[in-house]
């Protein structure tokens, strides 16, 4: 999302949520920002996974959300 030229990635996630009330989502960054706890609160985001990451764990995140039948991560 740093390369966006007119939108980041929270207000992408904003914009998404307002699109897609239900959909479950998964933040991705490199900077291990508290306020991503917030986002998690608010139920902007479903869970986060910091970069980088392997892509069995991306995995596992994605098994998890998609068990959690739209329920808050454990």
């Amino acid at each position: 999302d740093r390369l966006a030229a007119e939108i980041d990635g929270v207000t992408l996630l904003r914009i998404l949520k307002r699109l897609l009330p239900s959909a479950r989502m998964i933040l991705a960054s490199g900077h291990a920002n508290p306020i991503y706890k917030e986002h998690e609160k608010e139920g902007l985001i479903t869970c986060f996974i910091a970069k980088p990451f392997r892509s069995e764990s991306l995995l596992m995140l994605v098994h998890r959300v998609l068990a959690t039948r739209g329920l808050p991560p454990a």
